[in-house]
C-alpha cells in the first residue's frame, strides 16, 4: 500500500520469480482516487548474459476509469554491475498516452540510471522501482 498526494491510495500485489539467469517481476494494482482512479499492470524481466551484465525488458499499462484512456510503456535495455555496490543501466522504449478524447500521444523514452547498494549485498528478490514515465 502506498499513498499518493495524501488522499489517493495505491493497493497492489507484487511477485518475483528468480530461476538461474532469468528474473521476472510482476505487479498489479489499483489507484483508489477521487480524481484519477485507474488499474495498473507491470512486468519486469531480465536475463543474465554474464555475472555482471543483464538484458532488461519492461512493460506497463495504466488504464484509467471511464473514458479517460490509458498510459502504456514498453522498453528494453541493458544493465552492468560496475562493482558489487554500483549498477548502471540504460533503457530505450516507446510510450502511448491516450487521454480518452481522441488525443493520443506517442513518443520515445530513454532512461539512464544508477542503482546503489550499500554494503554491496544485493537481494535479487527485491522489487524494482521504475519511474512512472
Amino acid at each position: 500500500m502506498d499513498s499518493f498526494n495524501g488522499t489517493d491510495w495505491f493497493l497492489g500485489v507484487e511477485a518475483t520469480h528468480v530461476n538461474g539467469p532469468l528474473r521476472l517481476e510482476g505487479r498489479v494494482g489499483r489507484f483508489v482516487s477521487n480524481v484519477e482512479p485507474a488499474t495498473l499492470a507491470e512486468l519486469h524481466g531480465s536475463y543474465a548474459l554474464t555475472d555482471r551484465t543483464r538484458l532488461r525488458a519492461f512493460a506497463r499499462d495504466v488504464i484509467y476509469d471511464g473514458d479517460f484512456g490509458h498510459f502504456g510503456l514498453l522498453s528494453v535495455g541493458v544493465s552492468h554491475d560496475v562493482s558489487d555496490s554500483v549498477r548502471l543501466y540504460a533503457d530505450a522504449g516507446f510510450h502511448e498516452n491516450d487521454f480518452g478524447a481522441g488525443d493520443v500521444y506517442h513518443g520515445n523514452v530513454f532512461a539512464f540510471g544508477i542503482v546503489l547498494t550499500p554494503g554491496g549485498t544485493r537481494n535479487e528478490r527485491m522489487f524494482t522501482y521504475t519511474p512512472f514515465y
